[in-house]
């Protein structure tokens, strides 16, 4: 837990202070994080369960990371898309000068 998650539940708690049960219940409730939308979420998206669960930690570092993983992997993937155009190109002109040899033309 950092020190911004350590001083708000502090302030929750002095604000709760005396306050009875059910009324304590209410925050509780109102304030909660669901673990089975945070596991969700982590799995839809890395880092986005840490985020949702604390807005803090390693979860922005992880989302960043995945974020630019994906840009290489696309950018990446441009160049795949660049390279097997140009790679058909230079095939059919090897197959037309062939073609053209066998041909005798």
């Amino acid at each position: 837990m950092d020190m911004d998650q350590y001083w708000k539940l502090e302030q929750i708690k002095e604000s709760v202070k005396g306050k009875k049960l059910a009324e304590r219940n209410v925050v509780f409730q109102r304030l909660r994080k669901d673990p089975a939308l945070a596991a969700f979420l982590g799995f839809a998206i890395t880092g986005a369960g840490r985020i949702y669960a604390t807005g803090k930690g390693w979860g922005k570092l992880a989302l960043l990371w995945i974020l630019s993983l994906g840009l290489w992997i696309l950018m990446l993937g441009w160049i795949v898309w660049i390279y097997s155009a140009w790679d058909g190109y230079k095939a059919a002109q090897e197959y037309n000068e062939a073609l053209m040899e066998a041909l005798e033309i």
